[in-house]
């Protein structure tokens, strides 16, 4: 071979890995909720373009995306988390972008949540596991930890990419948790069937993105209706050692709502927002909303009906300056939402269920082996 075709094949070779592993990312106008301002909000957006510093990605910018959207028939990138099946198979027969980055930040009383994920762009589908929460005091903050937080999301991505070098190994996963089932929510005293169906569907998702395996829970509500075996406010060790055959579950997660209050009021306003409203012909003002929330998460052992754990979770809190456009079930899925990010699962993962239990199931896995 001789030298000039030589040099030819090796920058072909040089080439097709830098653009094999510079992956084009973009990243989505944040959603903002809970009365977040859009300067806020942009501010949000530019702290994450800032912040993508991997040679992994190459940022696609806000022009090139608006266009992409407007292909698929959105007016806004911030409308990636709403898109229908039909968008999504629009979105994966567009070419030049491979991930996109889709967010949400909020205002939860004095404090700021924020939400970050990535989008497959040839699926349209959010993979929970690369996922990252965040709960910060103002934009400062989030600026001071948002690569961390971004590190945690790509270092998922990365390595699951197809990138990977055949032969390598691959690592095993940090930890085993046992298998597990989400059951339907029993409520008392007249609470909203809608507040425990979104509990426990941001209590699948949450779970999800610190590796715990599950079935679906829509899969699971329907299979339990279906034997009748819809209430399980109580559970003995039969119903437990059925339900967890059928679903090959180890532990079995109950959720009881004993109280949700939730009311909405309306601030008083002066007469400079009054004026501006004539005008504008806008609703002044803002809300307050006023809440009272008790229940608990069983954390129940499958085998024996008994109770591993109990997170017990009550507030009585008042949220200010919601826009005035919230409803009281857009208020009431904010505060679920919320407690279930720093409260419930950071303590479901902390319980014996979880914590406890990890080397147990490595012996099991290593007798099995022998």
């Amino acid at each position: 071979m001789n030298f000039k075709k030589q040099l030819l094949i090796a920058a072909c070779v040089v080439l097709s890995l830098t653009s094999f592993a510079a992956d084009k990312l973009a990243i989505a106008r944040p959603v903002g909720k809970g009365g977040i301002p859009d300067t806020d909000i942009e501010a949000f957006w530019g702290i994450l373009e800032s912040s993508i510093h991997s040679d992994d990605y190459v940022l696609v910018s806000r022009g090139a995306l608006q266009q992409m959207m407007e292909e698929i028939g959105l007016t806004s990138s911030s409308n990636l988390l709403d898109i229908n099946s039909q968008q999504k198979a629009k979105l994966g027969k567009l070419q030049g972008v491979k991930y996109i980055l889709v967010s949400e930040i909020a205002k939860f009383g004095t404090k700021m949540n924020c939400t970050i994920r990535i989008m497959e762009s040839s699926t349209g589908e959010i993979d929970q596991k690369r996922t990252a929460n965040l709960r910060v005091a103002d934009l400062d903050e989030l600026a001071d930890t948002i690569e961390e937080a971004l590190e945690r999301v790509f270092s998922t991505t990365t390595s699951s990419s197809s990138s990977q070098d055949p032969g390598e190994k691959v690592k095993p996963s940090k930890k085993k948790y046992p298998k597990s089932a989400i059951l339907s929510s029993a409520v008392k005293n007249n609470v909203s069937a809608r507040y425990p169906d979104y509990f426990n569907a941001q209590l699948e998702s949450s779970l999800l993105e610190n590796g715990v395996v599950l079935p679906k829970q829509q899969s699971v509500a329907q299979t339990l209706r279906e034997k009748k075996m819809n209430d399980l406010s109580e559970i003995d060790s039969k119903t437990s050692q059925e339900i967890g055959k059928l679903f090959d579950a180890e532990i079995l997660f109950l959720t009881s709502f004993t109280r949700f209050d939730i009311t909405l009021e309306k601030k008083s306003v002066g007469l400079a927002d009054k004026v501006a409203s004539s005008i504008t012909g806008t609703d002044a003002g803002s809300y307050t909303c006023n809440y009272s929330l008790r229940g608990n998460v069983r954390i129940v052992d499958a085998k024996t009906g008994g109770s591993i754990a109990i997170v017990r979770f009550e507030e009585k809190n008042t949220l200010d300056s919601l826009p005035n456009t919230i409803t009281a079930e857009e208020c009431g899925e904010m505060i679920l939402k919320n407690i279930i990010l720093y409260k419930i699962v950071p303590e479901i993962m902390s319980s014996p269920a979880f914590k406890d239990r990890i080397p147990a199931i490595k012996e099991k896995q290593g007798e099995a082996g022998e």
